[in-house]
């Protein structure tokens, strides 16, 4: 995370004892977060397991621009907040 505004902002979230540890946002690579919160006894930074294969995001073969310069049909959305709503996954 290199952007100065997006690190201001998550310092603004943590305890001001884990500023230091905010050092390390730029620095971070693919898989590695840094955890605080109520669900951590103090913030760290931790390392995710890559995913295999079959399970990552298909992010980068979609064109999310196009996609996101058409408007969409209130229907189609509405489709979509009900499936997740559910808990349902789109048949691929």
């Amino acid at each position: 995370m290199t952007n100065a505004v997006d690190q201001e902002i998550i310092r603004g979230a943590v305890p001001e004892a884990s500023h230091g540890l905010m050092d390390f946002l730029p620095a971070l690579r693919n898989g590695e977060a840094i955890a605080a919160g109520e669900g951590v006894s103090m913030p760290m930074r931790v390392c995710f397991d890559p995913l295999p294969d079959g399970r990552c995001p298909k992010s980068a073969t979609a064109s999310f621009t196009s996609a996101w310069s058409q408007e969409s049909e209130a229907a189609q959305v509405e489709r979509v907040v009900e499936r997740w709503r559910r808990g349902e996954r789109h048949a691929a």
